[in-house]
């Protein structure tokens, strides 16, 4: 088990380096826009406005990513780098130091990630070592998230923390443990606002959890006013800029009468979610796979998957996942349904698969869970055979920036 754990983690490493040095110069999803908050901190020395233009429309974000990131870059003795608009349009390689310093801090970031990973796996399939080496195959070697797990971007911290908020709702209840659940719920909301949604998940897993309603209550209320205290400067400073205490795109139209979307814009976040999620990279996700393999690859064993959940649910099957099922599928499916709704109010936005990445844990566990009891005999080769070809895909992905 501990062999294979190094193996995997030592290639999904090596495969993020070879992206740090291989992809040019802000050809990673919104990667200039990300770098001018930080550089814009570096210089300014206080947070930029937002606005809905490039490069300043992701200034909105929460602060702390780029905060920590531009402490990285001076600490280190970084210098203000010049841009050019032609670099978004044919690449260029600058090897310019604060670009490959922030892409090594995020592989770093989610080596961290991958680590809290098996530690969730080794809880959840007790006795099932091949389950365990799967489903974190799956995890390091998706190349939707190899593409999300490289780029100077606050999504690799928010997938981590997301990852670490799962590993605590698993832990049994104590002081210390919703300590630490407050606390990281409160960095989360100050790293993206799409943490905000693990505050419900938080409350139906303490429901689920809770022997009783003052249990309940005094762990409800230890994690919120954690929260409140690290994230309340945030809120107010949004509101005081931007007329609201979240403030997501600020200037762009919004429609949030989600009812009154047609058949046309639920399919195009459907479809633009599904297949970006499994194999996208580039600045807008140019690179992708052909559109047969999404449709006769993917989406089959997505449904495999699928059909082995609710079997499991049914029947009451497969022990080692049981206990905590309902609450993952409740989990993935609030994260992943704010994530579409979110897509669908907002018609600038191109839905993208990484929205779910925060709780990609929780999908990698089931996903494997049904594989599992849905191909029973055949489970292991099927398995193995998927796991590779993500890998070839990642490789694919990196010869065509090479060569680009």
């Amino acid at each position: 088990m501990k062999k294979w754990l190094i193996i995997i983690i030592f290639t999904a490493v090596l495969l993020r380096i070879g992206f740090i040095f291989s992809v040019p110069d802000w050809w990673a999803p919104d990667e200039y826009p990300h770098y001018f908050y930080i550089e814009k901190i570096l210089t300014d020395k206080k947070l930029p406005i937002s606005k809905p233009e490039f490069p300043e429309y992701e200034c909105y974000q929460p602060p702390l990513y780029y905060i920590f990131s531009a402490l990285i870059l001076k600490l280190t003795g970084a210098k203000k780098i010049p841009f050019f608009i032609e670099s978004l349009e044919k690449p260029e390689r600058s090897f310019s130091y604060n670009i490959i310093i922030l892409r090594i801090i995020s592989v770093i970031l989610s080596f961290i990630n991958l680590i809290f990973l098996y530690l969730i796996v080794k809880k959840v399939f007790k006795g099932d070592n091949f389950s365990k080496i799967i489903c974190l195959a799956f995890f390091a070697f998706l190349p939707s998230f190899v593409s999300n797990s490289f780029s100077i971007t606050n999504d690799v911290l928010s997938n981590l923390i997301g990852t670490i908020l799962i590993f605590l709702l698993l832990k049994e209840r104590t002081f210390r443990n919703d300590t630490l659940l407050g606390l990281f719920s409160g960095l989360g909301i100050i790293i993206k606002p799409n943490l905000l949604v693990f505050f419900p998940i938080i409350i139906i897993f303490l429901i689920g959890k809770s022997n009783n309603l003052t249990g309940f209550i005094k762990s409800f209320l230890l994690i919120l006013s954690i929260s409140l205290l690290i994230s309340i400067a945030y809120f107010l400073r949004n509101y005081n800029i931007y007329g609201t205490p979240v403030a997501i795109n600020p200037g762009v139209e919004v429609s949030f009468n989600i009812f009154n979307k047609g058949f046309n814009s639920v399919h195009r976040v459907l479809r633009n979610s599904f297949w970006s999620f499994w194999a996208a990279f580039g600045r807008i996700y140019e690179f992708k796979l052909n559109k047969f393999i999404y449709l006769f690859y993917f989406f089959p064993i997505t449904l495999i998957a699928i059909y082995g959940i609710i079997k499991c649910i049914a029947n009451k099957i497969e022990e080692t996942i049981q206990n905590n099922l309902t609450f993952w599928i409740i989990a993935v499916t609030i994260f992943i349904g704010s994530s579409i709704g979110y897509s669908l109010v907002y018609e600038i936005n191109c839905s993208w698969g990484k929205y779910f990445f925060p709780v990609l844990p929780l999908i990698s566990i089931l996903f494997i869970a049904g594989l599992k009891i849905t191909l029973k005999k055949y489970y292991r080769l099927v398995s193995i055979i998927f796991v590779i070809s993500l890998v070839l895909i990642d490789i694919k992905f990196l010869i065509e920036f090479i060569l680009c």
